[in-house]
This record gives C-alpha cells, structure tokens and sequence, in this order.
C-alpha cells in the first residue's frame, strides 16, 4: 500500500507496530548461546545470573545500530509529508 493512501494515524500506528516488532527480534538475536548453565543447583547458585557464551558486545552493539536506524528510516519515510502538496489537494 502507497504511504500517501494511508492517514496519519495508520502511519503512527505502523511506525509503533514497527519499533516494538524489531525490539523483540533484536532482543532476540542478542541471547543466541547465551544461557544459563542448569546442571546442579550448587552450580546455578554460584552463577550469581550472568549469562555464559553468547555474542561478542560489539556484535550486540552492530544489532541495535542496525534495528535502531532501520526503524528512523522506515520512520522517516513513513512520517514525511510531500512538502509541494497543498492541503487542499488530498483526494
């Protein structure tokens, strides 16, 4: 569907639907192989809840860059209105 077919109020709500979907599909990606370690419950006391393998911090840094700028820039395009059209013209 166009941008110019959609109101304002379906472009905010896309814009939030957007922002939250890639919230949780970056939160998502920055756990793979991170885990806690449950074998005995001696060891899981011991671990005081920090999480054991996982990415490299750069990498989870390189996700959220790259979900952050995705989101301005279907944000920005989404939200920009064609400075040459007049308000009298939507149709």
């Amino acid at each position: 569907m166009p941008a110019s077919r959609i109101n304002r109020s379906q472009r905010i709500i896309i814009v939030i639907g957007l922002g939250a979907l890639l919230f949780i599909v970056s939160s998502w990606m920055v756990t793979w192989g991170s885990h806690l370690p449950y074998g005995s419950a001696t060891f899981t006391t011991q671990n005081h809840g920090f999480d054991v393998g996982g990415l490299h911090p750069w990498v989870k840094v390189a996700i959220w860059v790259v979900a952050t700028a995705l989101w301005a820039a279907v944000s920005i395009a989404l939200m920009r209105t064609n400075p040459f059209r007049r308000r009298g013209d939507e149709r």
